[in-house]
């Protein structure tokens, strides 16, 4: 375990921005653990959230007991992107070697409204699913942490507190009341956050459970907020959300497994028919990691993979849309039949239909526990702070979802490119990683991946 799990901690520096410094408020004295301990490992986009993660190993609980405590964490220290009006990906690897995925991804209303882009959320499904299926610990002291930090606020960073500032007329025009996130008139690097609904909201989750937020009063509180906003979001649709466990995809290369999520999830595809092309060459010989030549062949097949994404990824249906075809190898080395070091092709002469790309914005978090755990989870609310528009009342972010076209108006999900990914070799764990940047994930894994796998850089 020690020998790849030092590995490991390099490989996983890759999945989310720079960890930033402690934000406990200035009366508050606590200190900041490091991401890495002897009982695992947390890495996310934030300080207090790792922390409570590295506490919930530490207190003997698994990578699957610090996945919800982190999720709930990110709930109230990461609103542009954690809230738990959103949903995500959970691609998971257990200490037997096991691999499964949790899609509790937002979903679309059946009926659908112009006027409001706001999907059903799924994160606290999701959560208690995780819980009823691998936790260990419980719950109440999972959810305390969070509903802690909410009570007693948090001192925000400075680039939190310019997001709040830059979100000001947005809020202004879409929450009916005088939210948490609008409490000072020009937010400063320092200032406390105190989300007292947020607060009020976690512990009928704590006490309540589930329900709480699909069928009592925060769900009263989400419906009357979706009809106010223009929704068609009914309380059957509301109840009836389910998280759904799925098989990951398996993408083989030279020996090693990548394990990535599988639709709904457009972003694993993607990926896969790009390292499949890229395992027919031999990068070093083409000159390393900044050669003219392996930057071009890495454009060449990207634009193919996405001009795939444009083709049969735009609109996702369970039961019809391609996966493991588009990265067959066979397939993947017919789509570069036309290739050549000496030209570049035209985007117009590869097949292909105009590709929407949706901005997305999502954050990452990986856990490992010392049993060998691991979970690879991407959260997001679509958009930084999703629809802007605060559940009154309830205290979080509501989602914003595509809109949907003529095609997609059928199916529940719409087009993410969200790919955490587990890499591992026999029954040896290697890595996990992932990142953020909408429908550039799969381009910026791929590459990611080369640099350690093939150019054996380290994160550094």
């Amino acid at each position: 375990m020690a020998k790849h799990l030092s590995y490991f901690i390099t490989a996983l520096l890759f999945a989310c921005s720079p960890t930033e410094q402690a934000r406990f408020p200035s009366t508050k004295t606590h200190e900041v653990h490091s991401p890495y301990s002897s009982e695992g490992m947390v890495i996310t986009p934030d300080a207090l959230a790792t922390q409570i993660g590295i506490d919930i190993l530490e207190s003997g609980g698994t990578a699957f007991d610090a996945m919800i405590a982190v999720e709930l964490a990110l709930a109230v220290v990461y609103p542009s992107s954690g809230s738990i009006g959103g949903g995500g990906f959970m691609l998971y690897r257990t200490q037997d070697n096991d691999f499964g995925s949790l899609d509790y991804s937002v979903q679309k209303s059946r009926v659908h409204s112009d006027s409001c882009l706001i999907g059903i959320p799924g994160t606290i499904d999701g959560l208690f699913k995780v819980y009823k299926k691998f936790g260990t610990k419980p719950f109440d002291s999972l959810i305390t942490p969070s509903i802690q930090l909410a009570q007693k606020g948090i001192a925000l960073s400075l680039s939190e507190a310019d997001r709040l500032n830059q979100i000001r007329s947005s809020l202004n025009h879409k929450t009916r009341f005088v939210s948490a996130f609008q409490g000072r008139e020009y937010w400063q690097q320092g200032d406390t956050l105190i989300q007292p609904l947020l607060y009020h909201t976690l512990s009928a989750i704590r006490n309540k459970g589930r329900d709480a937020f699909y069928k009592g009063t925060i769900a009263d509180l989400i419906l009357n907020e979706l009809r106010a906003q223009g929704s068609h979001i009914t309380q059957t649709e509301l109840e009836s959300y389910s998280a759904t466990w799925r098989k990951p995809l398996h993408i083989d290369y030279k020996g090693l497994e990548i394990t990535a999520m599988g639709l709904p999830s457009t972003g694993g595809i993607v990926l896969g028919q790009i390292i499949k092309n890229i395992e027919h060459y031999d990068l070093n010989r083409l000159g390393g990691a900044l050669s003219q030549r392996v930057i071009q062949l890495m454009a060449e097949i990207e634009r193919r993979a996405y001009a795939d994404l444009a083709t049969y990824l735009h609109t996702i249906d369970l039961d019809s849309t391609p996966t493991y075809t588009l990265f067959e190898d066979e397939y993947v080395w017919e789509k570069m039949i036309d290739f050549s070091f000496d030209k570049a092709s035209p985007s117009v002469s590869i097949p292909n239909r105009p590709l929407d790309f949706v901005p997305e914005q999502n954050t990452h978090y990986t856990i490992a526990d010392k049993w060998g755990n691991v979970v690879s989870v991407t959260t997001s609310l679509h958009h930084s702070f999703g629809s802007k528009t605060v559940v009154k009342g309830a205290g979080f972010f509501l989602n914003s979802i595509p809109k949907p076209t003529d095609t997609s108006l059928s199916t529940p999900y719409y087009p993410s490119y969200m790919t955490p990914l587990i890499v591992s070799q026999g029954n040896q764990f290697l890595a996990a990683i992932s990142s953020s940047g909408g429908a550039n994930i799969p381009s910026v894994l791929a590459q990611l991946f080369v640099n350690l796998f093939e150019f054996r850089q380290t994160t550094q």
